[in-house]
């Protein structure tokens, strides 16, 4: 996934996934608020947590699921949710995200 701005766009290694449109989707296609501006950062599979997708803007994050009934991404319930709250010591506003060989 890459996002800018309040749109993203999905690809399957370097090419955009068939039948995205190629001027991208909102962010509220993914059940992101609409007053959310930009994602700051987003990861894979954080650690041990599992191998979901991660979304960061501001002091809130976001954890995606494959909607098969949708065919894309979407947002899990009860999100959005505190950094604060699960990555403790992680400050807001957070503009990078890694993770070493372990996963971790």
């Amino acid at each position: 996934m890459v996002f800018k701005g309040r749109r993203f766009w999905e690809f399957e290694g370097q090419e955009l996934v068939s039948g995205f449109p190629e001027a991208g989707l909102p962010l509220t296609e993914l059940s992101i608020e609409p007053l959310v501006a930009r994602i700051d950062a987003a990861a894979v599979g954080l650690g041990s947590l599992n191998r979901r997708v991660y979304l960061f803007s501001g002091y809130e994050y976001w954890r995606l699921r494959q909607d098969r009934r949708r065919g894309r991404m979407t947002v899990d319930r009860y999100y959005p949710q505190e950094i604060s709250h699960v990555f403790r010591g992680v400050p807001p506003n957070v503009d990078d995200v890694f993770t070493n060989v372990d996963g971790e």
